[in-house]
């Protein structure tokens, strides 16, 4: 119960501190704000004018002029709160009377004085806050390019050659001045600090810090490890299950042993107990530590090299082991040389010129070597997918830019050769932590809403998702996180190459707050809000235009037609209400909209009249969508499948793969068969005839046993059987028959003509030629051939010639049924 109310306070407190940061904001005035920006940007104009400050007091000065500019920017903001409705009031009372008009009432040019007077003390809060928001901004280019000068000048320092002996004896003698210098820093924190007998409360303290730590520690790493890490028990764990054991066993291998550590040099500093080169050498030490541990614990929890069905990096089980040794080797070299470089700056200020060149040549030699260990292919699968032809070359600009940087140390810029190296390495552990990172997200995500995921059917029930639903859903959460891991992986990026963050920070907001070109201000936040706000108009839409046409209009008695009518009529509005908002929150000129209508008026009047024709009728197919991509339409001339569906046409593919563009105006105007509009179940016919005599209700039943056979026929609605008529020559069924997809139709109709052929065989039923009776009338005097036949030089009068030439028919003699 305590800590319920506990965090219920601490939850009100976060709530309300921002309130009370703004409460104690409005309680100076604008006056004193003001004085305080002008001292702020006085103050960081005569550090940046007197001396070079520190790091550290750089970036105590940038967080200076953040903060001004984000007062600045809080002032501008309410200035144009106060100014709107002003602006409204003047524009409520109106101009004042011109020369020669009556005088308005005295109170109402008191008014209009007051209101003027108010706008003038708003309008210029605002251009102070501006004027100081630009300032800032210019202090803050200029530090940046300062700190890219020195960058630069850095870089491009020349220190002694690595070739000259002399370089390489004096290294030698100033190495054993650090190196003694960092064995006598304990010795000098041992002389200096207290006394432990005289003292040992605060050692005692730091001893138990160390022991409480690592008591805790080590079990929950056991613990971890054991319930979530990898398990050789497993044969065949799932992809998000690998991934899970990565980042566990990782951070179990890495960061928790350090905690004791960690907590040891934290309670001897915090207390003062450590002090001097030696807490500095500790500190760095334990970064050094943190650092190779968590590069080697992931990469070998990666690579897996002893349990492969645990491995997420595709490679050969002799690759896993040899970048599993490689990387680890490279961390191991990397923390050693680094401890080097951390006691070089700690024991020596300036730098010893000849053994800086001299020691970041032997280390950027020594880590190049063992980076191009971890490059052959043989190593890599083929990379496949999305950048996979950039692969080749990217492997030939790591390979350069490995062999230039110990080059570029030899020739004396150490300092050069060490970024070149420095930023690769930076940029390969940025790109692996972001895709392990992507890999997590989205198989979380994947896990979430997909069928496969193990808790996708508790999302989908509580938030009421169908599977189709969670799929679009995961894709644009997918895309939303791919977009924001590359803009913060470029904003890194950028840091690491020597873009100051200062810099970077003033872009960022420049970009996301807006900024002009041609005098119209962008800002991808405002373009953000107006797509929100159109789709949640165009929600909104639907949800009117379902509540019409499925609660509100079937109570009245208009005609269906009217109803849909106004369904439509309401889906029109919405679209047109949903674009004026949307432009309203981009804060785009309605006058501009103007005059490119008018404009695009006169054009119609000039020849455009069918452009136009066809570009209103592309909006409303793309709006009302009686035809979309993928239907199945039959024109006037033209059948195929839609494939694309334009402002002005629409792409046809007939099933002779042949492309028709067709005019929007035409699928608007004139009659159009969508076999797919509403559903893609279709139905077939099959017309047969049977000799007369056949068992009727036999036929029926064989024709339905047809179609209920076949595994594409619906059962609802279930297929049927007609007689249709008593044919000249046969009695005459029509099967009918309900197809699920329009993709089978054509083939479910020719199966089911084999079937109805198949049975009728197997079961002797015929299906007869069309027959006709046939009156032979002979003149006089002509010969009758035998069984009452014409001879052969006798044309029967009323009968039909056969294919060869004969007379087409049945018994001619009989003259049943008289001439037909």
């Amino acid at each position: 119960m305590f800590a319920r109310l506990a965090f219920c306070a601490l939850a009100v407190f976060v709530l309300l501190l921002p309130f009370s940061a703004t409460a104690q904001e409005q309680t100076r005035s604008f006056d004193e704000i003001s004085a305080s920006w002008q001292e702020t940007l006085e103050a960081v104009r005569e550090e940046l004018a007197d001396t070079a400050p520190s790091p550290a007091r750089i970036a105590e000065l940038q967080g200076d002029l953040n903060r001004l500019i984000g007062e600045a920017d809080a002032a501008e903001r309410r200035a144009l709160a106060e100014l709107t409705p002003l602006g409204q009031e003047r524009d409520a009372l109106g101009p004042p009377p011109a020369e020669g008009e009556p005088d308005e009432r005295p109170e109402i040019t008191e008014a209009r004085r007051d209101i003027q007077e108010r706008i003038a003390v708003f309008e210029a809060r605002l251009r102070q806050a501006q004027l100081a928001e630009t300032q800032a901004n210019v202090l803050l280019r200029d530090i940046s390019r300062a700190q890219q000068e020195e960058l630069t000048a850095e870089l491009l320092t020349l220190f002694p050659s690595p070739l000259e002996p002399q370089t390489w004896l004096d290294a030698f003698g100033q190495a054993v001045t650090v190196l003694g210098r960092a064995l006598a820093a304990p010795l000098e924190w041992y002389g200096e600090a207290p006394s432990i007998t005289s003292q040992p409360g605060p050692y005692f303290l730091a001893v138990l810090a160390f022991l409480l730590a690592g008591v805790l520690a080590w079990p929950v790493r056991l613990f971890l490890k054991d319930r979530f890490g990898r398990d050789s028990a497993i044969s065949d764990p799932s992809y998000a299950r690998r991934l899970l054991a990565v980042v566990v066993d990782g951070a179990a291998d890495a960061l928790l042993p350090l905690l004791a550590l960690a907590a040891l040099a934290g309670a001897l500093i915090g207390q003062g107990l450590l002090t001097g080169d030696f807490a500095e050498l500790i500190a760095a030490g334990l970064r050094i530590l943190a650092f190779f541990l968590l590069v080697a614990g992931l990469a070998r929890a990666a690579l897996s090299p002893k349990l492969p069905a645990w491995r997420i990096v595709p490679t050969s089980p002799d690759g896993a082991v040899a970048l599993a040794n490689g990387i680890t080797a490279f961390a191991a070299v990397n923390a050693l040389f680094s401890f080097g470089w951390a006691t070089i700056d700690i024991t020596m200020t300036p730098r010893p010129e000849a053994l800086v060149s001299v020691f970041l040549l032997i280390a950027i030699t020594v880590v190049t070597i063992l980076l191009m260990g971890l490059l052959p292919s043989r190593f890599w699968p083929e990379a496949k997918g999305i950048g996979s032809s950039y692969w080749p070359a990217a492997r030939l600009l790591i390979w350069l830019l490995l062999i230039a940087a110990p080059l570029t140390a030899l020739a004396g810029y150490a300092f050069l050769g060490g970024f070149l190296l420095s930023r690769l390495v930076f940029f390969a552990l940025l790109l692996g932590g972001l895709l392990l990172l992507r890999a997590i997200v989205r198989e979380g995500l994947e896990q979430l809403l997909t069928p496969e995921g193990s808790w996708s059917g508790v999302v989908m029930r509580s938030s009421g998702l169908s599977e189709q639903g969670a799929r679009v859903l995961l894709f644009w959460i997918s895309l939303a996180i791919d977009a924001a891991l590359v803009l913060g992986s470029l904003y890194l990026l950028l840091n690491l190459l020597g873009v100051p963050s200062a810099l970077l920070n003033l872009w960022t907001r420049e970009i996301v707050t807006g900024f002009e070109i041609g005098g119209l201000t962008i800002s991808p936040l405002d373009f953000v809000l107006a797509v929100v706000i159109f789709l949640l108009a165009l929600a909104a839409t639907g949800v009117v235009k379902r509540l019409l046409s499925d609660r509100l209009l079937p109570q009245t008695r208009l005609d269906v037609g009217v109803r849909h009518s106004i369904v439509a009529a309401s889906g029109y509005v919405g679209v047109i209400l949903a674009l004026l908002l949307g432009i309203a929150a981009l804060g785009l000129d309605l006058s501009n909209i103007a005059i490119i209508a008018g404009a695009l008026s006169v054009g119609i009047g000039f020849g455009l009249r069918e452009v136009v024709n066809n570009f209103v009728s592309g909006l409303l197919l793309l709006i009302e969508r009686p035809v979309k991509v993928g239907d199945w339409i039959v024109t006037a001339g033209h059948e195929g499948m839609v494939k694309h569906i334009s402002v002005r046409a629409t792409e046809i593919e007939t099933f002779d793969r042949a492309s028709v563009i067709l005019p929007n105006s035409e699928l608007i105007t004139q009659p159009v068969t969508n076999w797919t509009h509403k559903n893609r179940v279709a139905r077939t016919t099959v017309k047969v005839g049977v000799a007369y005599g056949s068992d009727t209700q036999l036929v029926h039943d064989l024709l339905l046993s047809c179609a209920q056979e076949h595994p594409d026929v619906l059962d609802t609605p279930a297929a049927y059987v007609l007689f249709r008529n008593f044919g000249d020559s046969a009695l005459e069924f029509e099967l009918r028959a309900y197809v699920r997809d329009t993709d089978y139709y054509l083939r479910v109709g020719s199966d089911l003509h084999f079937a109805v052929d198949r049975v009728f065989r197997e079961h002797k039923i015929t299906i007869p030629f069309p027959q006709r009776d046939l009156h032979i009338v002979t003149a006089p005097g002509h010969a009758v051939a035998p069984h009452g036949g014409p001879t052969a030089a006798t044309a029967p009068r009323g009968g039909e010639v056969g294919p060869e030439g004969g007379a087409e028919g049945g018994d001619g003699g009989s003259g049943e049924g008289g001439d037909r």
